[in-house]
């Protein structure tokens, strides 16, 4: 382990551990069985078969931060969802995985089976990881977090809240995704045309969701494009049934009871 932080080698394969092995006069084969020892030591990571990462940083002398692994396990991944909710301070309630969005073309890792054809679980150092899996075109809206770890890319405010309108379910459902705006607006952190921007790109149904809730919030929603014939009225929230209660405007039934009435 020494011999690979001083080469910077935080993450490395098994033939890269054997070929330092051979470097170091060590018997062949010795750096398999090492490896082994040292993940269920938890002095190393296993982040997938025959790639490893070192479970503690040499200069701080600490755990890494597990939004910080997340990254090793999907450089092409930010975490998202009800992670970055909480990260940005949206909520307190913290979830009991680390949400991650990842392009489709990132192979992510997984444990098992996927439990929905755009997610994928992966536990690895103690930590319970679910990738959100989405096309080049709806990855956006991302930016780096410096940490005295490491850095990691999270969503930003204005992505994170999109996405909740998106997959309410990844939040533990639509009123902590609505409780989240009100919080935003009420630290005057919400801006308004990039949100308005990114729900365009994420489709009618959704920037109609955020239309309603900006103008329920009392934002101008002259920033927000909506259809001009719309054809149905869409659940406000889509995890639940439709209620009846529609709202003319934005054409939306109303399904779930909102945190200000």
């Amino acid at each position: 382990m020494r011999e690979l932080m001083m080469k910077g080698r935080f993450i490395f394969t098994t033939d890269q551990a054997n070929q330092l092995a051979g470097q170091i006069e060590m018997p062949k084969g010795y750096a398999v069985g090492l490896l082994q020892y040292l993940a269920r030591k938890g002095r190393v990571i296993r982040l997938r078969p025959g790639q490893y990462r070192l479970a503690v940083d040499e200069a701080l002398n600490g755990p890494l931060d597990p939004r910080v692994l997340a990254m090793d396990l999907t450089p092409l991944g930010a975490v998202s969802h009800w992670s970055a909710l909480h990260h940005h301070g949206l909520t307190e309630d913290e979830p009991d995985c680390v949400y991650i969005l990842a392009l489709q073309e990132s192979h992510v890792p997984k444990t098992g089976t996927e439990d929905a054809p755009h997610a994928a679980v992966y536990h690895v150092a103690g930590f319970t990881y679910r990738f959100i899996c989405v096309p080049r075109k709806r990855y956006f809206g991302v930016e780096t977090v410096e940490v005295d770890r490491g850095r990691f890319e999270v969503t930003d405010r204005e992505r994170t809240l999109v996405d909740g309108l998106m997959r309410p379910q990844h939040f533990g459902g639509m009123a902590r995704v609505l409780a989240g705006f009100v919080a935003a607006r009420d630290r005057r952190k919400l801006r308004i045309r990039r949100i308005a921007e990114y729900g365009e790109k994420m489709g009618d149904t959704v920037s109609r969701r955020l239309g309603w809730i900006l103008r329920e919030l009392g934002y101008s929603t002259r920033a927000v494009r909506r259809s001009r014939h719309p054809q149905a009225y869409p659940r406000l929230d889509k995890t639940r049934p439709p209620s009846g209660r529609h709202d003319r405007e934005w054409r939306l039934d109303i399904n779930c009871e909102p945190p200000w009435e």
